[in-house]
């Protein structure tokens, strides 16, 4: 019979990809308030930590948190989506999921390596 992994009553190998799980940072970007903090109470429920920005230049900014994942709005004012991908290092970008209403971004999106 194969030995269970427990610790204190706790199943290890659960306890340990929670904790691996609880760790996973996401920084959400887009110009719109309202969608942001929609986004946020979701991940949040779902045991994610999240890091707000509101435009382009607070993105970059926030790269330094180290975030898992960039949900990232394409339109915004002043530096959209892909100017932020431009502005940063190949090597400091993260896994990027745009996050827009216009399917025309699609194409673009893939040619960044985001999804």
């Amino acid at each position: 019979m194969p030995q269970k992994e427990h610790l204190n009553g706790k199943n290890t190998r659960t306890s340990g990809l929670r904790e691996e799980f609880d760790r996973r940072r996401i920084l959400v970007v887009d110009d719109e308030e309202r969608m942001v903090r929609f986004i946020r109470m979701n991940l949040e429920h779902d045991g994610f930590q999240v890091i707000e920005a509101f435009n382009g230049k607070q993105a970059i900014d926030k790269l330094r948190e180290t975030p898992d994942l960039i949900l990232l709005d394409v339109m915004m004012p002043d530096l959209d989506g892909f100017g932020v991908l431009r502005a940063l290092a190949p090597a400091a970008i993260p896994n990027i999921a745009f996050v827009t209403a216009y399917d025309q971004f699609a194409l673009q999106a893939f040619d960044v390596h985001a999804i």
